[in-house]
């Protein structure tokens, strides 16, 4: 399977969710010293909250995984499954991990 299909309305509705995340917060980014840290964290929570933007990028990711087979091959593990072994998560214990190194 080299080629997926994905119709124009799919195409655009992912283009629309990707360019509003990326430019609003490139527009948080570039005034970050205006705000200070503080503000300026609890205003990307606000927005990431606001514009429900976890819920939007779980119906990115389904969309877009909706043509991949889900055929389970010998491994227990469909192709996605498979490609996505690599990708690193955050996890709490990395956090603590890091916490704990810095004081």
């Amino acid at each position: 399977m080299d080629e997926l299909i994905y119709s124009k309305e799919e195409i655009l509705s992912v283009l629309r969710d990707i360019n509003e995340f990326v430019v609003s917060l490139d527009q948080m980014n570039k005034v970050h010293h205006d705000f200070g840290e503080e503000a300026w964290k609890d205003e990307i929570i606000d927005y990431f909250q606001s514009a429900r933007v976890s819920d939007r990028l779980v119906q990115v990711r389904s969309m877009l995984s909706k043509p991949f087979p889900s055929e389970i091959g010998p491994d227990d593990m469909d192709e996605l499954e498979r490609e996505k072994q690599r990708v690193q998560y955050w996890t709490f214990k990395e956090y603590l991990a890091k916490k704990n190194s810095k004081g």
